[in-house]
């Protein structure tokens, strides 16, 4: 069971730094939309990153019911907000800030209801 949320977990992580190197691939292309956008090794890796969660998500819920899964996804915005600080030296403001609190305290409302099932 313990490799199933694994999954997930790895997934969550991989979809946050995937987001930052989409990010970051932006910001090296000076140009209009063009095709360098696209095929630049930081928006290459980031969609490299996408398709192995694809393959990750599908292994955890093999086992684990789809609530789990869904119980997982909020995190990203959490942890593409601390990636988003601490690589990129983005600032939080109140709102973001206040956001997080309210999505942490629902994933924890969300998994005391799924416990024992």
């Amino acid at each position: 069971m313990f490799k199933y949320y694994l999954a997930f977990t790895v997934g969550v992580i991989f979809t946050s730094v995937a987001q930052i190197f989409l990010k970051v691939g932006a910001d090296k292309n000076k140009d209009k939309i063009s095709i360098k956008l696209f095929i630049n090794p930081w928006t290459v890796t980031g969609y490299s990153l996408f398709l192995s969660v694809i393959v990750l998500n599908t292994y955890g819920l093999t086992h684990l019911p789809i609530t789990t899964g869904i119980m997982f996804n909020p995190m990203v915005y959490i942890l593409v907000a601390l990636f988003s600080y601490c690589i990129l030296k983005e600032r939080f403001t109140k709102k973001q800030v206040f956001a997080s609190v309210i999505v942490i305290i629902g994933i924890i409302i969300f998994s005391l209801g799924n416990i024992g099932k």
